[in-house]
């Protein structure tokens, strides 16, 4: 049975794939956390999102294994899984000075932000959140990568080449911004986060191609209305920006004059079709009323198909 069989909505075959692979990732050591720890920190940021009232605790979670987190690991978990946005340099600072490492600071950042994803997608499909897999034994591999460096972020990353090395060139290719290569540290996370967006939001090759459409359901400036309006949500000032442009640029190819300011007052006509109702759903699907998302869900279809509400979970889940 495939990962999202009991889907009512259409499913992209290499979406459900890449989801499915890191599920069954999950079951395995990392590379600072055993399969246990790590299965138990995306139960704990579950377990706070439920509290929340912005997940639904599903009927079968899966795996709950008998692991006692620290202190300093529930309280960053907490904060990344609810209000990523509020924590700073003094917040990382502290969770180091009260005993985590900067690697696995990274591993569990990665983790949660991968797995929020997940969650997000299944809520916005309107199935249960899928259940994880038994954790297997072994140690984690403890690797971390030489030529990693405090530069402009607060954890070390791997510069770019020639300075990274031969990892840096496996992993950027020639070159990559600061904000692609956050989680470097622990390359494993890194890749794996790189492949989810491929798929999820946009292959990053064809970014500033503004006519590129790479979701059925929806078209390239519609995308970047769910794409900005999670940015804006989250109070993300890169990725609002980046979306903003990219949504007015492909709306000027299709013939239409969009209003960006709607990206944060969804009470303005942004100017698209399907405009209202995807800023709509984008809202609920990050608030805390199941029933408004089941609304903006039902309203979404019928307006744009199913294959929109779909793709707008996707993107969602990418920039949640």
């Amino acid at each position: 049975m495939t990962l999202y069989a009991d889907s009512a909505y259409p499913i992209n075959t290499e979406l459900e794939a890449i989801h499915s692979v890191q599920f069954e990732q999950l079951c395995s050591p990392g590379t600072w956390g055993t399969a246990s720890q790590r299965i138990a920190i995306v139960n704990e940021g579950r377990r706070v999102g439920y509290k929340a009232g912005v997940l639904e605790k599903p009927g079968d979670p899966g795996a709950e294994p008998d692991i006692k987190l620290s202190e300093v690991v529930r309280r960053v978990v907490n904060q990344l899984a609810i209000s990523p946005k509020d924590i700073d340099q003094t917040f990382y600072v502290q969770a180091l000075e009260d005993g985590l490492t900067d690697v696995e600071y990274v591993e569990i950042l990665g983790l949660v932000a991968r797995f929020t994803c997940f969650d997000i997608f299944a809520r916005g499909i309107g199935v249960p959140l899928r259940p994880l897999p038994l954790p297997q034994s072994g140690r984690p591999s403890q690797e971390r990568p030489p030529t990693a460096k405090i530069e402009k972020a607060w954890v070390p990353t791997i510069p770019n080449i020639p300075e990274g090395g031969d990892i840096a060139k496996e992993l950027f290719g020639p070159w990559q911004p600061y904000i692609m290569r956050g989680l470097s540290l622990v390359p494993d996370e890194f890749r794996a986060h790189y492949e989810l967006e491929e798929v999820q939001y946009i292959p990053s090759a064809h970014f500033l191609e503004f006519d590129y459409q790479h979701h059925e359901g929806l078209t390239r400036p519609q995308a970047e209305i769910v794409a900005g309006r999670i940015s804006a949500l989250n109070e993300c000032f890169y990725w609002t920006n980046g979306h903003a442009k990219a949504l007015r640029e492909g709306a000027k190819i299709e013939g239409y004059e969009v209003n960006l300011e709607a990206l944060i007052n969804t009470q303005l006509d942004i100017g698209l079709p399907g405009g209202k109702e995807l800023l709509e759903f984008s809202t609920a699907l990050l608030g805390s009323h199941k029933g408004e998302l089941d609304t903006a869900r039902t309203n979404l279809e019928q307006t744009l198909g199913a294959a929109a509400v779909t793709a707008a979970s996707s993107i969602a889940a990418s920039f949640s």
